[in-house]
């Protein structure tokens, strides 16, 4: 896959990967999962999955996706899993839209070392002098703390094509994050007694 990747222009990959990942599948990872969601993160690749899933085991109770497509070079597609019972993998159609490339550019990324940050922020004088305005004493922290984090800061320009999610899987996204959200034994509610 990363061979096919290298090679210049737009590039698509589809196909069973027999890889689990929950940006894609409604199970849990695994080995090719982690690998191929890698991969697609670092290089800046789009993902094409199905929102239903095309492997439904007869055997066992979970379902997940095994068949997907991935894309350089294209933003947008679209997907869908056919329920059909005649083998173990649903057949998978996808439409992609080749009129659509990604927009090549780059992206600036401030790295700050915090541990070069900290001698100097610790330089900083603690407690303002009461003789003087503490409005000035605020303007001088400032300036010194922004002063440090500034020293301590290098700029990296990451160029490539944007990565940008197709509106399916970020639609999944939000809809899983709710639902967990919901159902987190941590939620409380809120006391309205003031």
């Amino acid at each position: 896959m990363r061979l096919l990747f290298k090679i210049p222009g737009g590039g698509i990959a589809v196909g069973d990967f027999n890889a689990k990942h929950p940006a894609w599948s409604q199970s849990r990872s695994n080995i090719n999962g982690s690998i191929i969601h890698n991969h697609i993160s670092n290089i800046n690749l789009v993902l094409l999955a199905p929102l239903e899933p095309t492997h439904p085991p007869y055997h066992h109770p979970s379902s997940s996706t095994l068949d997907f497509g991935i894309m350089k070079n294209f933003s947008t597609g679209k997907t869908t899993s056919i329920n059909d019972h005649s083998s173990d993998h649903n057949p998978v159609v996808f439409h992609i839209n080749t009129n659509s490339n990604l927009s090549s550019g780059s992206k600036n990324i401030n790295i700050t070392n915090w541990k070069t940050c900290e001698p100097i922020h610790n330089s900083i004088p603690g407690n303002p002098k009461m003789d003087s305005e503490i409005d000035e004493e605020i303007q001088k922290f400032t300036c010194c703390l922004t002063t440090a984090i500034n020293l301590s800061t290098r700029t990296k320009v990451i160029s490539g094509p944007f990565r940008q999610l197709p509106e399916e899987i970020l639609s999944k996204i939000d809809s899983e994050n709710s639902t967990k959200l919901l159902s987190s034994p941590h939620t409380k509610e809120k006391n309205t007694n003031c």
